[in-house]
């Protein structure tokens, strides 16, 4: 499972896929509150996500998080080339953003700024990050990695854990992932384990959030490994099914709406 993750979260192309569609839901399950996403048209100030609190099992006091967002792996071209740089976003984090954005009721927080990618940090850029976050650690800010396999690690610890995604479930949504150029088999194994998710009973608020939560990052996964293998069909049966059963599952709940 984790492999499938990584591999999915690789080919997120665009990073939109990853600030806006993946990497929010995950934060929220892991104890942390999302305080902004990325806008369209708006300055960003180096930060494309700030989160604040705990994370389960790892934080003993609450942090403020600040996501430097990037698609894919981060290549050397990456690091220095233009305004939209790693280099560049991660100063502007630190110089800008912590000046400007921040609420007094997080001002006294100590901070992570971290780097977030679907895939790795290449090796021609591990020096420059190494380098860059010895220069800048202080008592109040720190700098940490969260690349493909991080990611993927929490997705299993929080999100799609097998106590809590049933081992039926768990191989049904693996099968609709290896289907999806046959979309009749791939729409029958996404419908099977959108059925065990969203449609057992009456379940707890709390309950039917993280499966929706569930849901939303496996439905994508689904249709990012469709996109890969340029299967239109898969794609639009797919997104379709999604919708009409997380609609099912809100609409009588104007909490979750």
């Amino acid at each position: 499972m984790k492999i499938i993750l990584k591999e999915y979260l690789a080919s997120l192309r665009e990073r939109g896929d990853l600030d806006k569609s993946v990497l929010p839901n995950l934060l929220s399950e892991i104890g942390l509150r999302v305080l902004n996403t990325p806008m369209v048209g708006t300055r960003q100030n180096g930060v494309d996500i700030a989160a604040v609190g705990k994370i389960k099992g790892e934080d003993e006091q609450s942090y403020l998080y600040l996501f430097v967002v990037k698609a894919g792996n981060v290549r050397r071209n990456d690091w220095d080339g233009g305004a939209q740089a790693v280099r560049a976003e991660s100063n502007e984090a630190r110089e800008v953003y912590l000046r400007s954005n921040v609420s007094k009721d997080n001002s006294e927080l100590p901070v992570k700024i971290c780097l977030c990618c679907g895939g790795e940090l290449e090796e021609t850029v591990l020096m420059n990050w190494a380098g860059f976050t010895e220069a800048n650690t202080t008592d109040g800010i720190a700098y940490k990695l969260w690349d493909g396999d991080r990611l993927a690690e929490l997705m299993m610890r929080s999100l799609l854990a097998r106590e809590l995604l049933e081992e039926e479930t768990r191989r049904n949504f693996q099968k609709a992932i290896a289907m999806v150029n046959e979309p009749a088999a791939c729409y029958d194994y996404t419908r099977a384990f959108l059925s065990d998710l969203l449609l057992e009973g009456q379940v707890e608020q709390k309950a039917k959030l993280l499966r929706l939560r569930q849901a939303y990052i496996c439905l994508h996964a689904v249709t990012a490994w469709a996109v890969e293998a340029d299967n239109l069909e898969s794609t639009y049966r797919v997104s379709e099914l999604g919708l009409l059963f997380c609609w099912n599952a809100v609409r009588t709940n104007r909490v979750l709406r």
